[in-house]
């Protein structure tokens, strides 16, 4: 009888942090780093004195001058008073005609990008401050690309991308991802032709003869890099969502009018709705569902998951369901600040897996996952959250991410893992407000009834990752 041995050598260099004593400090200390960085990139001293309720943005697009021309209004509560002074954010290109509040204008001061505005009077805890920004300028001049203006087939286009901290170049706000308002209207004025989509439901549309003025109300949580405005003479339709309680929601798309007439385009987006039911039951009802989903083509070269209106450069199903994820992870529940950024990204990169499995099967979900393998160093907790390549390094933020989600499902079983999903998206503590790592983990061993802080250390705050060999004779 021919008799063969088999020998089988595993070497694993995950460096657990329980028996290395030594990464436990280089997690502490990142931690230690973490807490010194967001006190000087969160709210100012003065901005954790208030709490945002509302913004209202009136603005003129003056397309043949590329500027803007309006005001914001905000309405925020005194928190930690008494304050007689409010910080806003915005960039020096900017320039501020006037503060004017009901008592009358208010004297302010604009600069490093801080508009300091001087208050009536001493506001105590709770009581309300309102007051309207009147200011204009070319936010081009920024060069970071949060405010575009150009054209397509020549005719005029511009479009907003505000994150991270891009929100300050075009508009006055508290622009730290911490706050949100509760409700914003967005009120633009453009010439006759062009449509503007926006956050939130359409109030109105009105022309006078040469502008035509359109006004959209967003009536959810709302962080500020979210608020989004797109331009052009649009083709607009329209498609219709089920809702898990049988109503109906409709989905609004804004599409450049060839692409309109083109079957594969028009194919996929119809494919918007299987994957807003996909993912209702994978986590939870759509968290906008009294507005609106819906899609505005611009000419960023990807997408941009704006709150209910993602702006998209391209009609793949992936990048439709990315976009889509976003919705749930980072529109509802909002990254507290770009350290911690997987929550976000990674969680919308494994939704398209989770929709290749939904649509195709396990097999084209373990494809998917296998696409996005990633198993180079590096930390997926951003430890400089003012470098944007840091926030967005697709292997960390979205890639690696996505597999902690992944290796999660397989940790906990997989009626543990969407238990977990549906437990986090309805927990009020998280839900249209703001979350962190720490704030998951606790979701996860509440659910699961496991102790899960060793996997989180090694994969969000450890730069680690196996490696394996064998050998057989």
């Amino acid at each position: 009888m021919y008799k063969k041995t088999i020998v089988f050598v595993l070497t694993f260099f995950i460096l657990l942090f329980a028996q290395q004593p030594g990464h436990k400090k280089e997690i502490e200390n990142k931690k230690r780093a973490f807490l010194k960085l967001s006190k000087a990139l969160a709210a100012s001293p003065n901005q954790q004195k208030f709490d945002v309720i509302y913004y209202r943005l009136n603005l003129n697009i003056q397309i043949l001058q590329e500027r803007i021309q309006g005001y914001v209004q905000m309405v925020a509560r005194v928190v930690d008073g008494p304050i007689n002074g409010v910080e806003l954010n915005l960039h020096d290109y900017m320039t501020v005609d006037s503060v004017i509040a009901d008592s009358g204008p208010l004297s302010f001061n604009h600069l490093n990008h801080i508009l300091t505005v001087t208050l009536d009077k001493d506001y105590a805890n709770n009581e309300t401050i309102s007051f309207k920004v009147y200011y204009q300028g070319d936010p081009t001049l920024t060069g970071s690309g949060a405010f575009v203006f150009t054209a397509y087939n020549s005719k005029p286009h511009f479009w907003t991308l505000s994150e991270p901290y891009g929100a300050r170049e075009w508009w006055p706000c508290k622009d730290v991802p911490e706050d949100k308002a509760d409700s914003v209207d967005i009120i633009v004025r453009v010439p006759d032709g062009m449509s503007v989509a926006s956050n939130g439901l359409i109030v109105s549309e009105q022309s006078d003869g040469v502008n035509t003025t359109f006004h959209w109300k967003e009536r959810y949580p709302m962080v500020t890099y979210l608020v989004s405005l797109a331009g052009y003479e649009y083709t607009r339709y329209s498609d219709t969502y089920q809702t898990l309680d049988g109503g109906t929601m409709p989905i609004d798309f804004f599409v450049y009018p060839e692409h309109y007439q083109n079957s594969d385009f028009r194919d996929n987006y119809a494919r918007t709705k299987d994957m807003i039911t996909a993912f209702a039951g994978y986590f939870g009802e759509y968290p906008f569902v009294t507005e609106k989903y819906g899609h505005a083509e611009f000419l960023w070269g990807g997408g941009m998951e704006h709150q209910t209106c993602s702006s998209l450069e391209g009609y793949g199903t992936g990048l439709i369901a990315h976009e889509l994820g976003h919705q749930w992870w980072g529109d509802m529940i909002t990254c507290r600040d770009f350290h911690h950024i997987w929550l976000n990204e990674g969680f919308a990169t494994y939704c398209e897996a989770l929709w290749r499995e939904y649509d195709e099967g396990m097999a084209a979900y373990h494809d998917e996952m296998a696409a996005n393998e990633y198993k180079g160093p590096g930390t997926i907790y951003v430890e400089d959250d003012t470098d944007e390549n840091e926030i967005f390094d697709g292997n960390l933020s979205y890639s690696k991410a996505s597999w902690v989600l992944h290796m999660l499902r397989h940790v906990v079983g997989d009626s543990v893992f969407f238990d977990i999903l549906h437990t986090y998206y309805a927990d009020s503590r998280y839900q249209y407000g703001t979350a962190v790592t720490e704030d998951f983990q606790g979701v996860c061993e509440s659910v699961s009834g496991m102790n899960l802080d060793k996997f989180f250390q090694q994969w969000i705050y450890g730069e680690y990752y196996p490696q394996y060999e064998y050998s057989w004779s």
